[in-house]
C-alpha cells in the first residue's frame, strides 16, 4: 500500500496533499479503534483538552485569561458559586449581541441565561414567580399543621 501525493494550488505556491487509499483508511480506522479501546481515559482527556482549546479560540480568549478568571472567581461559578472543575462543565459566558466575554459559569447557570434569552426582565419575572410560590407553599404548610 502506498499513498498518492497531489500537488494542489494554494496562495503563495503549491502544496502537497497526501491522499490515502480506501484500504489505508480502513487500516487506520481499525488501528485507532484498538488504541482507543486499550486506553479510553487517555482519549477522553485528549477530547476534553481539544474541546477546551476550541472554546477558548471561539471566544478569543487565552488560556492565561481563563486561568486568571477562574482564580479571580475562586474556581466558582459567577452566579451560583458552586465549585467548578477547570475545563469540565465550565462555560465562558458572553454577550450574544456584542460577543463580549463576561465570566465563567457552570453548565446549569449557562443554560439559565441562555433559556432566558439574556433578558433580565424574564429572569426578574422568574424570581418573582418562585418567591410567590415559595410564600404560598409556606402558608399552605403552616395552615396544614
Amino acid at each position: 500500500m502506498f499513498s498518492i501525493q497531489l500537488m494542489t494550488p494554494k496562495k503563495g505556491g503549491l502544496t502537497i496533499k497526501r491522499v490515502r487509499t480506501p484500504e489505508q483508511l480502513k487500516a487506520l480506522t481499525i488501528a485507532q479503534r484498538v488504541r482507543r479501546q486499550a486506553n479510553p481515559e487517555r482519549y477522553r482527556e485528549i477530547g476534553r483538552k481539544s474541546e477546551h482549546r476550541r472554546r477558548l479560540k471561539r471566544y478569543g480568549v487565552t488560556e492565561e485569561w481563563y486561568t486568571n478568571k477562574l482564580k479571580e472567581q475562586r474556581n466558582c461559578c459567577a452566579i451560583c458559586l458552586d465549585q467548578l472543575i477547570p475545563g469540565r462543565q465550565t462555560h465562558i459566558d458572553h454577550n450574544h449581541t456584542t460577543g463580549a466575554v463576561r465570566e465563567i459559569l457552570c453548565h446549569y447557570c449557562n443554560l439559565l441565561i441562555g433559556n432566558a434569552r439574556e433578558d433580565t426582565l424574564v429572569l426578574r419575572q422568574a424570581i418573582n414567580y418562585l418567591e410567590k410560590h415559595d410564600l404560598c407553599d409556606i402558608f399552605i404548610y403552616q395552615t396544614a399543621k
